[in-house]
This record gives C-alpha cells, structure tokens and sequence, in this order.
C-alpha cells in the first residue's frame, strides 16, 4: 500500500503545537480506559485515505465528529506527536466537517503507541461512567507535545 498518495500534501499551516481530534468507539477502550493502539490502524485498503482526524480550533469541531456517532468518545492528540514519527497530515474538508483532515504515512507500532500515549479524552463515551476517565482535555490553541521522546 503507497503511504503518501501524490495529493497529500501536508498542511503546513496547522502548527505542531495545535491539537487534533479522533473520535474512539466504547469498545476501543482498554483496561486502563485509554483508547488501543487499534484506533491509530491505517486502512487496509487501496482506497487512498488515511487515518482521519479533525484540525481542533473550537467546539464545533468537537460536535462536527460526533455529529454521526453520538456514542462514541472523542480524544485530541498533540500534532507534533503525530508528525514526530514521520507522519503527514492533509487537509481533507468534509461537508459539515471542514477541519477534517487525514493522517498519512507508514503507521507502525511505535506511531501508534506513541499517539495512544499522547492522547488525552476531551469526552468519554457516554455508556461509560465518565469519572473513570479523569480530568477532560479542553480546547487551547497550543499545546507542548506529550508522548515523543524530547530531542
């Protein structure tokens, strides 16, 4: 599978201290009730889209991801943790999403652990006792990265 269609081109207008959005179904929750590695697989399909996500820059984000799946969690991650393993985010507008976007390259285990440990939940699922997840993460316009190691 290419992991960097000719298209994705990366939005360099989104800083790396911005967060992003990803929403996690109640049954991708681990013991520890953080999301598994399994949110952060990329497709294993041709179909030319990659991992998606939503550029964080107010709460109508927050309820344009949910927007068609009420039930599910929602957590941001830092995009220097993303773009720390070599990964790209694309601009990919939606209609009723325009902050939508998607994570390209060669995902591998180490990106995925590193994106589940940078990840905090801005909700929990509502099935799920929202105490257990600890404090909420809130929307602020820079953010140090989490989870990479610091160069």
């Amino acid at each position: 599978m290419e992991h960097h269609p000719e298209w994705a081109v990366n939005a360099a207008d989104i800083p790396d201290t911005a967060c992003v959005l990803r929403r996690v179904p109640a049954q991708g929750i681990d013991a520890d009730y953080l999301p598994t590695t399994g949110n952060f697989r990329e497709r294993d399909d041709d179909t030319g889209t990659g991992l998606s996500i939503t550029y964080w820059q107010s709460g109508q984000d927050e309820r344009d991801v949910l927007r068609f799946e009420p039930t599910f969690g929602l957590i941001s991650i830092v995009v220097a943790d993303i773009r720390f393993y070599g990964l790209v985010i694309v601009r990919v507008p939606l209609v009723g999403n325009l902050n939508h976007c998607e994570i390209f390259g060669n995902i591998t285990q180490a990106a995925r652990k590193g994106m589940k440990r940078s990840s905090r939940w801005v909700r929990s699922p509502p099935s799920l006792d929202a105490a257990l997840f600890g404090p909420l993460d809130v929307h602020q316009a820079e953010v140090a990265p989490r989870a990479h190691p610091k160069s």
